[in-house]
């Protein structure tokens, strides 16, 4: 469990920081070839520095923790400055949010166990508290974002539409419901 963590999650650092710095590559062909290339980079160091330096179930499940929450702290703020469509000179700094994101995770976790060895539990424990405390900073910023036209009639106050039914525009108060004309 821990030796896939630290192989899978070095391998996703390599491919998103790699492939970053393809996008200010010459060809269309770069990002893709930087996220294969990053992807084997990342887990072929990984599993070198494995084989040097043995590391426990919590050990690696919280390098592993960390690297993916860098990778996941990067495309939040690469969505957040530039949004989904990044173009032109904000696709650059969007795919520097990436890797800033991905390199931070990757020394977060190799300087925690450095000097801790948490057990699995704690490391799976944070994780779960760390995502439900994500969704939701995630859905109170979606209900903050109010849509345009939200809290308008029939909710906000605003002018009632005329046609059938009571007040200016035709009818007697209540023959919409009543059903009577």
């Amino acid at each position: 469990m821990g030796v896939a963590s630290v192989l899978t999650t070095s391998a996703g650092a390599g491919g998103v920081l790699m492939s970053s710095i393809g996008v200010w590559g010459k060809s269309d062909l770069a990002v893709g070839i930087g996220a294969v290339g990053g992807a084997g980079l990342g887990a072929g160091l990984s599993g070198l520095w494995l084989a040097n330096r043995p590391l426990s179930n919590g050990q690696a499940l919280r390098y592993g923790s960390d690297t993916a929450w860098g990778i996941t702290g990067g495309v939040l703020a690469q969505y957040t400055l530039f949004g989904d469509n990044s173009t032109g000179s904000a696709k650059g700094g969007a795919a520097a949010m990436r890797a800033l994101g991905a390199t931070a995770g990757v020394l977060s976790g190799a300087l925690q166990i450095r000097s801790h060895d948490p057990k699995p539990i704690d490391v799976l424990e944070q994780d779960l508290l760390g995502g439900l405390g994500l969704g939701l900073g995630m859905t109170i910023g979606t209900a903050a974002a109010r849509p345009p036209g939200w809290g308008k009639w029939p909710r906000g106050g605003g002018r009632r539409p005329r046609g059938r039914g009571g007040g200016p525009g035709g009818g007697q108060p209540g023959e919409r419901l009543l059903g009577t004309r």
